[in-house]
């Protein structure tokens, strides 16, 4: 739909940096997170919620 995408894989993730730039370049103000689910990938929570606090 026109709308900025990035993927990230958290077992082998960008520098936050880039993250940070891309975020700033697609002048992103909302950000929709999804993925697996916790009953199919234990621990996922855990490491997408780590991930995302570094990054703010």
């Amino acid at each position: 739909c026109g709308r900025p995408a990035l993927v990230v894989d958290l077992d082998d993730p960008p520098a936050m940096d880039d993250i940070r730039d891309w975020l700033v370049a697609n002048n992103i103000k909302q950000c929709n997170v999804a993925g697996p689910r916790e009953s199919k990938i234990p621990g996922i929570y855990r490491q997408a919620y780590s991930y995302l606090m570094e990054l703010l």
